[in-house]
């Protein structure tokens, strides 16, 4: 947790150079299904908007979008920004 800490740390940072605001602290859902729990995290307060990784990596995983992605993008509360993997 505390490596993941850092890494959201410094892209935060990067982010927050450009003129992004980062919603702090950063939360990590263990033993949590993802799509519920960020969910349930943007049904709180409100949020400008998420940008969520689709999670393709291969051709086949391209033709559907993630489960957690799909979900995210039916329910959520404001726009989502959908990003490829890299």
């Amino acid at each position: 947790l505390r490596h993941l800490d850092r890494l959201l740390g410094r892209a935060a940072k990067d982010l927050e150079a450009d003129g992004v605001r980062v919603a702090r602290p950063f939360r990590v859902a263990l033993g949590a299904q993802p799509a519920a729990a960020l969910l349930g995290w943007l049904a709180e307060r409100p949020h400008d908007v998420v940008v969520l990784g689709a999670g393709a990596k291969t051709a086949a995983d391209r033709v559907l979008l993630g489960s957690t992605a799909e979900r995210v993008v039916r329910e959520a509360p404001c726009p989502v920004w959908l990003t490829r993997p890299c």
